[in-house]
């Protein structure tokens, strides 16, 4: 046989065993590397996906916090019309009291003012029956109502008398 000299059947039984055993842990190290490979892989996919959500969070996030900071601008901005409206409303409310107490004071002194007026009627009136009676029937035409009372301010009730009434 072709046999090398040392070696023996159980020798060569032995290697090939032992290279059955070499190839056999190949094997499982390789099918180790793809599996630890596949890992990495869906690994990165993951931290990939993670880092686009976080993206995408903080955007949305930074669209909020926009979002917010107009709604607080207009919030001011509303706080502001509305603080000058209530101003100019209460300066018209305050402009209407004072015309109302204007008005007020007006029709007030427009009353004392007829009642005045009434009061002087009245003595006018009187001073006229009191120089008609005291007299009489003989007037002469320098004591007649309208040489004592010049020019009257309003349109006294006088009784006027004319040129006939004079020569009695």
């Amino acid at each position: 046989g072709g046999q090398l000299p040392g070696l023996g059947r159980p020798q060569l039984e032995e290697d090939a065993l032992q290279v059955g055993q070499l190839r056999w842990l190949l094997g499982c190290a390789a099918a180790a590397k793809e599996h630890y490979i596949s890992q990495q892989l869906a690994h990165r996919a993951q931290v990939a996906e993670l880092e686009q959500r976080t993206a995408d969070a903080a955007a949305t996030c930074e669209e909020r916090h926009i979002d917010l900071q107009q709604a607080h601008e207009t919030q001011a901005a509303l706080e502001q019309q509305l603080s000058e409206l209530l101003a100019a409303r209460e300066g018209e409310r305050l402009a209407h009291a004072a015309q109302s107490a204007e008005r007020d004071q007006l029709l007030s002194s427009w009353l004392v003012g007829k009642e005045e007026l009434s009061a002087c009627r009245a003595r006018i009136s009187r001073l006229e029956q009191l120089l008609a009676e005291a007299h009489g029937p003989q007037r002469s035409g320098a004591t007649q109502g309208h040489a004592i009372f010049h020019e009257p301010a309003v349109e006294p009730q006088v009784q006027k008398f004319d040129e006939s009434q004079e020569d009695r």
